[in-house]
């Protein structure tokens, strides 16, 4: 079984590119967090994947399996080209419609509508 560090990101529009940006410790409260874990919780349980809060700005993915997938540790994508910097290897496509639902899932979530904060 792998699990994976998750964390919420902020998408910013650069030219033709779109890049990635993480969040401060505290800049989101917990009780937030906890809900955007919750509307996604049927997205990732579909995939048979577990989505859990662990801390502040620190959730875990954790797989029913081994998964040959290479990701890119968020220090390192933090202002980078998101395309850049999205998971590779042979189930590369599968882990970026996974990821554009949840990002699409997370940009139109009422509490990140409402939260007056930069979008998650």
């Amino acid at each position: 079984m792998d699990h994976f560090h998750v964390a919420p990101v902020h998408l910013v529009a650069d030219w033709d590119v779109l890049r990635l940006f993480q969040f401060e410790q505290g800049e989101i409260p917990i009780e937030i967090q906890q809900q955007l874990i919750e509307l996604l919780l049927p997205l990732f349980e579909e995939e048979g994947m577990l989505l859990q809060f662990q801390s502040d700005l620190c959730w875990q993915l954790q797989l029913p399996s081994r998964e040959p997938i290479q990701t890119t540790p968020i220090d390192w994508a933090t202002g980078g080209n998101l395309l850049s910097v999205m998971p590779q290897g042979e189930n590369q496509l599968r882990w970026k419609k996974l990821l554009n639902e949840a990002q699409m899932m997370l940009h139109s979530a009422a509490v990140n509508q409402q939260s007056g904060q930069l979008a998650i």
